[in-house]
C-alpha cells in the first residue's frame, strides 16, 4: 500500500492487464467466442 508502493491506477500496466485478463476469463465462461473456448477446449457442464 501507500506510501511504499504504487496504487493500482497509478500502475496503469498492471491494471490494464488486469482489466482485460478479467474480461477474457468472463468472456469465456459466459460463451461470448465459441471459436476461442472450442480453440481452448473449454466445455460446458452437463445439465443434470
Amino acid at each position: 500500500g501507500m506510501p511504499f508502493m504504487e496504487s493500482l491506477y497509478e500502475n496503469r500496466a498492471l491494471f490494464y492487464s488486469l482489466v482485460v485478463s478479467f474480461l477474457a476469463v468472463v468472456g469465456l465462461a459466459c460463451g461470448i467466442t465459441p471459436a476461442l473456448a472450442a480453440q481452448l477446449k473449454i466445455v460446458d457442464f452437463p445439465e443434470e
